[in-house]
């Protein structure tokens, strides 16, 4: 019964006008209304959220049957509810078929990404580890930062001096201003937020390797360390 009264609210349904206005009364029209929308619910293969969806899509006119449009009734009638329940269905379907369009499109354009192989991904980390090395004699800079943070957490050092932690905290700036204010002040500098576990990891291999003097090195003899270690990592795995 709540259902049906809020169908008949939804509706704003026509009830014939009668002086039986006893709430009570098995024959009064407002309740012969709503014991007609029961007895459709109890037949009908949509569920209440499904029934109230077509309601609402016959209201905006975008339900179909056989290409006709489904109009929207204010009277509780049985073969309306029933053209709802049709186009409502129909309307599923067509958007199934328009969700599966849609999902193959995107595979189409867009692959599943292809996993790698323990091989490839090893492979991919050197090139990376390689790279770095030349990166870091231009600017001192890494740009693999996980991959040699992980290393030297792991293999390489175990403890950091209070010292160093102290000074970092102590130089370190959240926020960098990038690019200049401009002679007629249209253009402004652009701040850019800084992560603190992020610096720190950046801060801790550059200390390392000038401390080990890597970037002294040659490239095999730098790809030979961050190997080493690496293999050392796996081996205690």
């Amino acid at each position: 019964m709540r259902f049906a009264n809020k169908v008949v609210f939804t509706i704003d349904a026509k009830v014939e006008e009668s002086e039986n206005d006893d709430p009570n009364d098995p024959f009064n029209p407002t309740n012969i209304a709503l014991n007609r929308v029961v007895d459709y619910a109890k037949r009908s293969d949509l569920t209440e959220n499904e029934f109230m969806l077509a309601i609402s899509k016959a209201q905006k006119g975008l339900l179909q049957v056989d290409g006709e449009k489904v109009r929207f009734f204010r009277e509780i009638n049985q073969a309306h509810f029933a053209q709802y329940e049709m186009g409502y269905t129909e309307f599923k379907t067509r958007d199934q078929k328009y969700q599966n369009a849609k999902e193959q499109i995107r595979k189409a354009i867009a692959p599943p990404e292809k996993k790698l192989t323990a091989e490839e991904y090893e492979a991919m980390t050197f090139e990376n580890v390689r790279k770095d090395y030349h990166r870091f004699k231009a600017d001192g800079k890494v740009m693999a930062t996980p991959i040699f943070y992980d290393l030297l957490k792991k293999t390489g050092v175990e403890k950091v001096k209070l010292i160093f932690v102290e000074n970092f905290l102590k130089n370190f700036v959240p926020e960098v201003a990038e690019g200049k204010l401009s002679a007629a002040g249209t253009s402004l500098p652009k701040i850019v937020k800084k992560d603190a576990y992020v610096e720190f990891q950046n801060e801790m291999i550059g200390n390392y390797i000038i401390y080990m003097k890597l970037h002294e090195t040659s490239e095999d003899v730098w790809m030979q360390h961050w190997t080493r270690l690496f293999r050392k990592d796996k081996k205690e795995q």
